[in-house]
């Protein structure tokens, strides 16, 4: 079994995904085919419908030849994934699940001891944080706040009635902070942080974590912050994937002097940049990201810009590179665009 926070994963399927898109045509297209076979199946399945005998005859060859693999490269054995401390970005989810990886994800916090639901294979509904466990509960707010009632829920903070009485309601309800829903089967969904989402100024409420998500799926980008609190639009901070932009610069004969000369070649802002379109395609118009700027450097726990679970520090962020994000809104308003 293997516990872990979603940037562990991520990097792991970054790492073999690169792998095979260096490989062999061949190879490149086996999986691609596997893949895709693999994927029907589980649809099929998902919706309880019949698998036809050849879909499964060639699903069976293909876990053989392809899907063990990447499974012996986990080392084998491992039999459940859980997931946890941030959102886990559904198509890598999606894609461990097809490869044969017993994948699910859970939701806590510290002051509910500090699991609330958890996914299981029986059950899996990627894109949900699965059931309550037994004997706890859990209510949506009018406001969309994930409240939890149950024994594992603190009595309070030490020495800190004010800072209780603030999560702690007379019922017995957590007030966790976060916001969610439930689905028609009772599995808990996780939308997003209610103390991270972004307000414009134009009233609309943005999701950080979604836009970052997209973002994040491009092969170029390690690491990505938005902001836009009581702005028009959304700007973002992206920290690219150094490997993939040195290796993109070395096949495109770019040269450069240094990484950060590198990252302000006009090949590597546009590279970047149409990966950022990619993800707005998908995004409403008040979630786009209409400005970015490259940092060279990651965010780290060192840098204060992680926490220990890997989860960037939004404000810390925002606060550190304040002035570089001014910056974006003054070249915005300079164009019109703002």
């Amino acid at each position: 079994m293997l516990i872990a926070v979603p940037r562990v994963l991520e990097k792991a399927y970054e790492a073999v995904r690169a792998k095979v898109e260096e490989g062999p045509w061949v190879r490149r297209g086996m999986v691609h085919r596997a893949f895709s076979l693999l994927n029907t199946r589980a649809n099929l399945l998902y919706r309880g419908q019949r698998v036809p005998v050849w879909l499964r005859a060639r699903c069976r060859m293909y876990d053989a030849l392809v899907a063990s693999r990447f499974r012996n490269i986990a080392g084998g054995r491992l039999r459940l994934v859980v997931s946890g401390g941030a959102p886990l970005d559904r198509r890598i989810g999606k894609v461990l699940s097809v490869l044969g990886f017993g994948i699910v994800e859970g939701y806590g916090l510290t002051e509910a001891s500090p699991v609330v639901s958890c996914g299981d294979l029986e059950h899996l509904r990627l894109g949900t944080v699965g059931r309550p466990l037994d004997g706890v509960e859990v209510m949506i707010a009018d406001n969309s706040e994930i409240l939890v009632r149950g024994p594992n829920v603190m009595k309070g903070y030490l020495h800190k009635p004010e800072e209780t009485a603030e999560v702690l309601d007379s019922d017995g309800w957590l007030h966790t902070g976060d916001l969610g829903r439930l689905d028609d089967d009772g599995n808990l969904v996780v939308t997003g942080r209610n103390k991270e989402i972004i307000i414009t100024s134009y009233g609309k409420n943005v999701c950080p974590t979604s836009v970052e998500q997209r973002i994040a799926r491009s092969p170029y980008v390690e690491q990505v912050a938005v902001f836009g609190d009581n702005r028009k639009v959304i700007v973002a901070l992206v920290v690219p994937e150094r490997e993939e932009i040195e290796r993109h610069a070395r096949k495109h004969d770019i040269t450069w002097t240094s990484y950060e000369t590198l990252l302000e070649h006009y090949a590597v802002v546009e590279l970047l940049n149409g990966e950022i379109e990619r993800a707005n395609a998908d995004a409403a118009p008040f979630e786009r990201v209409v400005a970015f700027s490259l940092l060279p450097d990651p965010f780290t726990q060192e840098n204060r810009m992680l926490t220990p679970t890997l989860k960037t520090r939004r404000q810390t962020i925002g606060k550190i590179h304040a002035d570089l994000i001014e910056k974006l809104y003054e070249e915005l308003e300079a164009k019109g665009a703002h």
